[in-house]
């Protein structure tokens, strides 16, 4: 919408008016453009942090057998 108002003003050759809204629109473009760019970083930076293997602990689990008898069994993981 201020694109459009920048637009009108320059038609009716409000000058003064067409510069501050076309500063105002290049400081908010820089100021976008630079959040992104820290938010990548710091996504970035984040991902660096994350470790790159998990720690799975053996789980005694307790197992029925087909006649309801409880059995102990290791397991490697557990269901999440």
């Amino acid at each position: 919408m201020i694109e459009a108002a920048a637009i009108l003003f320059g038609i009716v050759h409000h000058w003064s008016d067409l510069i501050i809204i076309m500063v105002l629109l290049i400081a908010n473009a820089i100021v976008g453009f630079w959040e992104e760019y820290q938010a990548g970083n710091t996504i970035a930076a984040l991902k660096a942090k994350l470790a790159p293997h998990a720690r799975v602990k053996l789980l005694a689990c307790r197992i029925f057998d087909p006649h309801g008898a409880p059995v102990i069994a290791q397991r490697s993981a557990a269901p999440a």
